[in-house]
């Protein structure tokens, strides 16, 4: 499949950035599986719709879910952790991965909506 437009390669290695305008767009068409590579309480506290949590530390290229035709996309708070996990992905033989350049943080800047557990973040404040 096609990168977006606006993704960039790194020449460093072949990790691609998407920016949140384009990843939008691929969620919107059912085009993509996105991965949070967060951990599991982040993700239940908040996620970006759609995404599949499978965190860094726990971190299993076989455990990666991928479709025909839909492009990987990894992502976290800051695009710190999502590079780490490209790593892994590119040690276990992937040729091409790409990340929400500026992870959940950028998303929500681009005024894109995430599912916040109200409940998770309660149990949090409280400990």
């Amino acid at each position: 499949m096609n990168t977006p437009i606006n993704a960039k390669t790194s020449s460093e290695d072949k990790l691609k950035t998407i920016e949140p305008t384009s990843l939008k767009n691929l969620l919107d068409k059912q085009e993509v599986v996105l991965i949070d590579v967060r951990e599991l309480g982040e993700h239940k506290r908040e996620k970006i719709p759609g995404s599949i949590q499978v965190s860094l530390s726990n971190f299993d290229p076989k455990q990666i879910p991928t479709a025909e035709g839909k492009q990987l996309v990894l992502h976290c708070q800051t695009s710190n952790r999502s590079a780490q996990a490209a790593q892994k992905l590119f040690a276990a033989g992937y040729s091409e991965v790409t990340h929400l350049h500026g992870g959940l943080n950028a998303w929500k800047a681009a005024g894109y909506k995430t599912t916040i557990d109200h409940d998770e973040n309660a149990a949090c404040q409280a400990t």
